[in-house]
């Protein structure tokens, strides 16, 4: 027979006579509002600009009361002296070039999150918590939630993201902003004045070739969501700043786009890759959307397509474990010194040092020598193995930038538009196909367009347009208001031990037994 105790002791006896505390608290209403919003892209993309609409609609549209947006290079400027610098402003070109080095100094002397760890400081220092006395733990007061926004505007490489990530999981979002490279430079071309300034300030910013530099390209891989702002008018990042709060916060009923669709399909085909390079995606769509091909980089196996896992599999893993690209471009490094050497045409014979640096030359950046087919001319190749039509007009879509070999692929299989998603700085498919390939969507004249891709990164797509909940309510459709909603991420306020008192905590009741 149960009974309760006389007394009731606010523990639950567990196996071997443990016994546990309980606080009773629900851990699913410990979670905060509070949005912390990433903003990276290449220099003139306008991530500054970007920044303030969506600071501007966060709390006009959407209620957030309070919120900052925290310009990192405010954050370098102030910290100058700390690596013994200056901040010039002696004119525009001077400012950026001076931030550029200061910032790299700082991550190179204090640590790679060094300026990002400043912005997070800034949020810290500003967070509200609850009254000492309402703790009585003894510990720190708890935060408190709040609809609140810190947009940081901007980051320049992926440390500074992951850094972010770990600090507030699920509450932080990044967005990508970019546009075409002869857009941004006439927008950096009215400030700078000198065109020399403008490409040393665009080389820098992409990637500065050092650890603690800048390495904005890497850093856009990361982004949750990607806005193209190739116009000189503020309609189209305005337009997709909406959608893109309206996608995360659920106020209108939001499908993916056939670009959405389709590059979450070429996501989903890199997973397949089993390249020691890197793994890319590619599905060519037609004029009606629908995907009539698909390509993953991978090695082909005989009777046509590629190798998968199972019995059989010869791809580079399986067959000695290194990557053959490499190995070639080894041979070929070594082969060229030692054919200087003979020839005697090496200072002092200094074979191992002219190796290295034939080896770093930009032969490292060969692609002849690897066995697999790229994905892109995989996905052409697989419309011909199974006879569709549509290739004629149609769009490919490729996680990455095609690079050149393919690209000419692209331009002979008639393909009108290409889709991307990462950059790829080998590629010269613009250099020598400028001809028949363009990024300018709006005037180019039969040319096939390569445009940067926009819309929700693939990783994203099943939280943001699958399983959001009810759309309707007594039959008709049901949104939250704008004012109201909540983002479709959320971060608990409390540690994970602290959320697991509380679910323990939901055993009050059989404490008392």
């Amino acid at each position: 027979m149960v009974r309760k105790s006389q007394a009731l002791d606010p523990k639950l006896v567990l196996a071997q006579g443990q016994s546990i505390d309980l606080v009773v608290a629900n851990p699913s209403e410990r979670d905060t509002e509070e949005l912390v919003i990433a903003v990276v892209g290449p220099i003139g993309s306008g991530v500054s600009t970007c920044s303030e609409i969506i600071a501007e609609s966060l709390r006009r549209d959407y209620a957030y009361t309070s919120g900052d947006v925290i310009k990192v290079s405010n954050l370098i400027a102030g910290n100058a002296a700390k690596v013994g610098m200056e901040h010039d402003v002696s004119d525009q070109a001077t400012r950026v070039e001076s931030l550029q080095k200061i910032g790299s100094e700082l991550r190179r002397a204090y640590g790679p999150t060094t300026v990002i760890d400043l912005a997070i400081a800034e949020i810290s220092s500003k967070r509200p918590v609850q009254a000492a006395s309402a703790n009585s733990d003894g510990l720190s007061p708890p935060p408190v939630s709040r609809r609140h926004f810190t947009i940081i505007d901007s980051i320049k490489n992926p440390e500074e993201f992951d850094r972010l990530r770990s600090v507030y999981k699920d509450m932080i979002w990044m967005i990508g902003v970019f546009a075409p490279e002869d857009v941004r430079k006439r927008r950096l071309e009215s400030k700078f004045h000198r065109s020399e300034d403008v490409i040393r300030a665009m080389r820098i910013d992409e990637n500065e070739g050092i650890d603690s530099g800048q390495r904005v390209s890497d850093a856009m891989e990361r982004a949750d969501y990607f806005i193209r702002n190739d116009t000189f008018s503020l309609t189209r990042p305005t337009r997709a700043i909406g959608r893109f709060l309206d996608v995360i916060f659920g106020t209108e009923l939001i499908t993916p786009t056939v670009d959405e669709s389709s590059m979450y399909a070429a996501a989903t085909a890199a997973a397949r890759s089993a390249c020691l390079s890197r793994q890319v995606g590619a599905v060519i769509v037609n004029k009606h959307g629908e995907v009539i091909g698909t390509g993953t980089n991978d090695v082909p196996a005989y009777g046509g397509g590629l190798y998968s896992s199972g019995d059989g599999d010869d791809r580079c893993h399986n067959w000695g474990g290194i990557c053959y690209n490499d190995k070639k471009k080894d041979e070929l490094a070594t082969e060229t010194a030692s054919s200087l050497n003979k020839a005697k045409l090496l200072v002092n014979g200094k074979l191992r040092e002219t190796t290295k640096s034939v080896r770093s030359s930009r032969i490292k950046g060969l692609i002849e020598f690897s066995r697999a087919v790229h994905a892109e001319m995989e996905a052409i190749i697989s419309v011909a193995r199974s006879g569709a039509s549509g290739l004629i007009g149609s769009t490919l879509y490729s996680t990455t930038y095609p690079c050149h070999g393919c690209a000419r692929h692209i331009v002979a299989a008639g393909i009108s538009r290409v889709v991307y998603v990462e950059p790829y700085p080998k590629s010269l498919a613009l250099e020598l196909h400028h001809d028949a390939i363009s990024t300018d969507e709006a005037h180019a004249l039969n040319k096939v367009i390569f445009v940067q891709y926009e819309g929700a990164a693939p990783k994203n797509m099943l939280k943001l347009f699958y399983g959001r909940g009810n759309r309707k309510s007594g039959g008709k459709l049901n949104l939250p208001l704008r004012r109201f909603a909540h983002p479709a991420r959320t971060e608990a306020l409390d540690d994970f031990a602290a959320r697991e008192k509380m679910a323990v905590g939901s055993l009050a009741r059989l404490a008392e037994v």
